[in-house]
C-alpha cells in the first residue's frame, strides 16, 4: 500500500513540477505605466510618479487601456503606496520624470522597470516601445 502511495504522490508532484516548468516558460506579459499631469495621450509626464495626477496604462503595442486617477497622490509615503499600486495592476514598466529612492527600491522589489522620460504621455510610450522591442516577439 505505501508503494501505491508513494507512487501516486511522485506522479502528482510529477505533473505539478511540469505545470510550473511551462508556466516559467511563457512569455511575461509587457504592461506599461505612465504618470501623467493629465488624462491624455497629449498630457505632460508626471515630473514625481508617487505624486503624479494620473496614471494611463497601455499595453506592449502602445495601445490606451485604462486611466486612473493616481489615489495615492497626497498620502504619506506615496511612492510606496504607488508601487504597490502599480504591482496589483501588473505593470512591468513604469515611466515618469523621477522616482523617490523609496519608490525605485518598491518597483525594484515588485519587478517593475523604471523609464525616466520628460515630454507628452504619447512620446512616452513611443519611446518605452523603442526600449522594450526587442523583448517582443516577431510575429
Amino acid at each position: 500500500m505505501k508503494i501505491k502511495k508513494a507512487g501516486f504522490v511522485l506522479i502528482i508532484l510529477s505533473i505539478l513540477g511540469l505545470f510550473f516548468i511551462l508556466n516559467a516558460n511563457e512569455e511575461a506579459e509587457i504592461k506599461i505605466a505612465v504618470s501623467s499631469e493629465g488624462e491624455t495621450l497629449d498630457s505632460q509626464v508626471s515630473v514625481m510618479a508617487g505624486r503624479c495626477a494620473y496614471y494611463l496604462f497601455f499595453d506592449k503595442e502602445g495601445n490606451l487601456k485604462n486611466t486612473m486617477e493616481n489615489p495615492y497622490q497626497k498620502a504619506s509615503q506615496a511612492g510606496i503606496k504607488c508601487a504597490q499600486f502599480l504591482k496589483e495592476h501588473a505593470i512591468t514598466i513604469l515611466i515618469a520624470g523621477e522616482v523617490g529612492d523609496k519608490m525605485r527600491e518598491a518597483l525594484e522589489n515588485y519587478n517593475i522597470s523604471f523609464i525616466p522620460f520628460s515630454g507628452t504621455v504619447n512620446d512616452a510610450v513611443t519611446e518605452a516601445q523603442k526600449k522594450i522591442s526587442h523583448l517582443i516577439p516577431k510575429n
